[in-house]
């Protein structure tokens, strides 16, 4: 995992930016459907391939086991576009695992494999609470836009806490 960098302080799961910093932010941005999301990178355990996810298929969480651990598995695909992600093309699928402040980890499917992008914190915006209040986006925390291979990209920085503590929640 990489160390929190000097100029940013943490602040609900992300870092906020501190005027005199000229750090660069690291997210690991993949795509869920249209959307661009991004963990960032100190919340990041490990990218890997994964065989399977269990559970009832009820809801939009399963387990896995990773490491010898039992990983709790959201699909983000039904939780925030309300969509089967069993009918998303899949070009490289991978499981994102994320630790939380409890310790807890969760595990987010991606079709294909995700990128470091390095964004300047002046980049990075919080979310509203009334936006987080009203949309199924509301495990994103912050948003960022920039430029990526020439194109204008919006990202949704995810809150590793707020999907442990609401991973499946009610339509």
């Amino acid at each position: 995992m990489a160390n929190r960098s000097p100029g940013l302080q943490q602040k609900g799961g992300l870092q906020a930016h501190k005027p005199q910093s000229a750090a660069l932010l690291q997210l690991l941005t993949f795509k869920v459907g249209t959307l661009n999301l991004a963990f960032p990178i100190q919340s990041v355990y490990k990218v890997t391939h994964y065989e399977a996810v269990y559970g009832t298929g009820l809801g939009n969480v399963g387990i896995t086991q990773i490491d010898n651990l039992e990983v709790m598995v959201v699909d983000l695909h039904q939780r925030v576009l309300k969509s089967d992600s069993a009918n998303q093309p899949k070009t490289d699928p991978c499981l994102i695992i994320v630790q939380g402040q409890s310790k807890e980890f969760c595990g987010v499917p991606a079709d294909n494999t995700p990128t470091l992008l390095e964004i300047p914190p002046a980049m990075v915006r919080v979310l509203p609470e009334a936006y987080r209040r009203a949309d199924t986006l509301d495990i994103a925390s912050h948003v960022a836009v920039t430029s990526h291979e020439n194109t204008k990209l919006t990202i949704f920085v995810l809150d590793v806490n707020q999907l442990l503590k609401n991973p499946n929640p009610l339509s």
